[in-house]
């Protein structure tokens, strides 16, 4: 499972889905610390192995929902595994398994506060200028991710418009530029 799930990484890598690289690479690490080095085969990823990693990971005072993204990392790697032929589908561990997750608290920041960073003035050659415009661009493009910003380009200005496509999901935005956004 370990060398599998390691080059599963590395193929993400070279696609250069870096998240999900890092997400394998991860759970293959806290496999590895939970098995205590012990090599760890497809056939032995059970339910049993689930319902002790489950136990193991919250009796160290973790979450819900991080167990709960440690487990769909592991169900898509044994999932890519049975696609590769490495392992029967009859062996599936997360059949009779549920992966749960619980609700997060919201953490949005209110109007006003907005409105204070908004209105906030700071000497353009100060790095918190840039990190304040980078903020209430993101804000102003709906809450545009940071590596989106990263890769516009002049060419996705179109007709007063910016039109990207979101590189971690691939879904077309298309967003007015506004009074506030052209500043």
């Amino acid at each position: 499972f370990y060398e599998y799930g390691e080059s599963l990484a590395e193929d993400l890598k070279v696609a250069q889905r870096f998240g999900t690289a890092r997400s394998y690479r991860g759970i293959v690490s806290i496999l590895k610390t939970f098995t205590k080095g012990k090599d760890l085969k497809f056939n032995e990823l059970n339910y049993d192995f689930i319902k002790k990693f489950e136990k193991y990971h919250l009796a160290k005072g973790n979450s819900i929902n991080s167990l709960s993204v440690y487990l769909r990392a592991i169900k898509a790697i044994y999932n890519k595994g049975i696609k590769a032929g490495l392992v029967e589908r009859e062996a599936y561990p997360f059949a009779n398994y549920s992966i749960r997750q619980t609700p997060t608290e919201k953490r949005a920041l209110k109007i006003d506060d907005i409105r204070k960073i908004m209105v906030l003035e700071l000497p353009k050659h100060m790095a918190l200028s840039r990190y304040r415009n980078y903020f209430i661009c993101s804000y102003l493009l709906y809450g545009m991710n940071f590596t989106d910003m990263c890769y516009l380009k002049l060419e996705n200005i179109v007709d007063g418009r910016i039109k990207f496509r979101r590189r971690k999901t691939s879904k077309l935005y298309d967003i007015k530029i506004t009074k506030q956004l052209d500043q």
